[in-house]
């Protein structure tokens, strides 16, 4: 060659820093190869970074900046051959505990806590900071909160935009729950804020202890 240096930079994010997940905060090549080292509450940005909507960067490197206590992370689908090559395993097993948290498309956002995915951000609330932020702050790291149920994420909203649309306010249901019936009248006139408090009180405070089943590797 030339001398001409090939840079690969596979990072989407800014300095003030998106945690960008490695193959070694994995237990790759154990039982349960999709579950993270860290027992720290993590957000997990599923992206790709040829179809990634900017915005959608924008709102995950805001919330590194302004979210407190979980680690805001994402994985680049194309980079991290391996971590999605632990996911497609485990899709192929259905009896893996962790089964439920693959066969996702980009983006998605996963929630995890003590080690393994707990929650997938509800495809039926609008991609918006606002939206995201407060799904982290009032469910996501809540011990007992889980979401299994997995869609397509579609329209980005970009930071600025008021929460406005019906969309903010679909219902989300805890698990072995009836689905919920949302009078329109109702969500017209529903707070963002008041929306999220409600889904809280509805999850309620579950007590998690962290046990031994021996999928883990030491």
């Amino acid at each position: 060659m030339s001398g001409q240096q090939i840079v690969v930079a596979p990072d989407q994010f800014g300095l003030f820093r998106v945690h960008e997940m490695r193959e070694n905060e994995w237990y790759l090549g154990s039982a349960t190869p999709t579950s993270i080292k860290s027992l720290k509450a993590h957000i997990i940005l599923f992206y790709e970074p040829q179809t990634v909507d900017p915005a959608l960067i924008d709102i995950w490197n805001l919330l590194a900046q302004t979210v407190a206590g979980p680690v805001i992370a994402a994985v680049n689908m194309s980079a991290r051959a391996e971590v999605m090559d632990a996911f497609m395993a485990v899709q192929a097993d259905v009896d893996n505990p962790l089964w439920p948290f693959t066969g996702f498309n980009p983006p998605a956002i996963i929630a995890y806590r003590n080690r393994w995915p707990q929650a997938f951000y509800p495809y039926d609330l609008a991609l918006s900071y606002n939206s995201i932020k407060l799904w982290i702050s009032k469910l996501a790291c809540k011990p007992g909160y889980r979401n299994t149920i997995k869609g397509d994420l579609e329209g980005v909203v970009p930071i600025g935009e008021d929460l406005t649309s019906e969309q903010e306010r679909i219902s989300m249901n805890y698990p072995n729950e009836e689905p919920a019936v949302t009078d329109p009248n109702d969500v017209a006139e529903q707070d963002p804020e008041d929306f999220y408090d409600q889904q809280e009180q509805e999850v309620g405070t579950v007590d998690e202890d962290v046990e031994d089943v021996g999928y883990l590797d030491d």
